[in-house]
């Protein structure tokens, strides 16, 4: 298949960077699209280590 054919293995070479700013690029001016990155976004699980640094411990009343 063709470099230049739109499928996720394609857009998998051109690394996070370009995906994103590619996203960004065209979410830009499209509430509903913006609404839906959001989402994904808050969908999505933290990383690892942005949880485990970042987590605060519960603290419990006795």
């Amino acid at each position: 298949m063709s470099k230049k054919t739109l499928i996720k293995a394609n857009l998998k070479t051109l690394g996070a960077p370009k995906v994103t700013d590619l996203v960004m690029d065209l979410v830009k001016g499209s509430a509903v699209l913006q609404r839906r990155a959001v989402m994904e976004l808050s969908a999505a699980p933290a990383p690892r280590a942005v949880r485990s640094k970042n987590a605060t411990p519960v603290q419990t009343r006795q």
